[in-house]
C-alpha cells in the first residue's frame, strides 16, 4: 500500500460526561506532529459540561462537533461520525477515547508503516 506523503487521519472523540478529563485529551490530540488531520468530537448527550468543552474549539479549522440527541454508546457515536465524513477524503482513521491522552508522535507512529520512507 502507498499512501501520500501527508495522509489525512480521521479522529473520532465519543464523548459521554467526560468532563474532567476532556480538554487534555483534546488537546492531546491538537498537539499531535503530524497536522494533517480532522478531529471530530461527538457528544453522545452528556450531562455534564462535555459539550461545553467542546464549544471551546469549534472555532478551529480542523475540528468538528457532533451531538446525539439522546446517549446512543460509543459504538454508535463513532459510527455517527464515519457516516458524517463518509465523503471526506481521509486515509486513515483512529479512535482516541475522551478519558486518555496521545503522545505527540502517536498519528506518525500510525502511519509511519505505510510510507516508503
Amino acid at each position: 500500500m502507498n499512501i501520500n506523503k501527508n495522509p489525512k487521519i480521521l479522529v473520532i472523540i465519543p464523548i459521554y460526561n467526560r468532563e474532567k478529563y476532556l480538554k487534555k485529551a483534546i488537546d492531546s490530540v491538537l498537539n499531535q506532529t503530524h497536522k494533517n488531520f480532522e478531529l471530530v468530537l461527538v457528544d453522545d448527550a452528556s450531562t455534564d459540561k462535555s459539550l461545553e468543552i467542546c464549544k471551546q474549539y469549534e472555532n478551529l479549522d480542523n475540528v468538528t462537533i457532533l451531538s446525539n440527541p439522546k446517549n446512543m454508546g460509543c459504538y454508535y457515536a463513532r459510527n455517527h461520525a464515519l457516516y458524517h465524513f463518509k465523503n471526506m477524503d481521509w486515509d486513515f482513521f483512529t479512535i482516541h477515547d475522551s478519558d486518555d491522552t496521545s503522545d505527540p508522535e502517536r498519528f506518525n507512529k500510525i502511519i509511519q508503516p505505510f510510507s516508503n520512507t
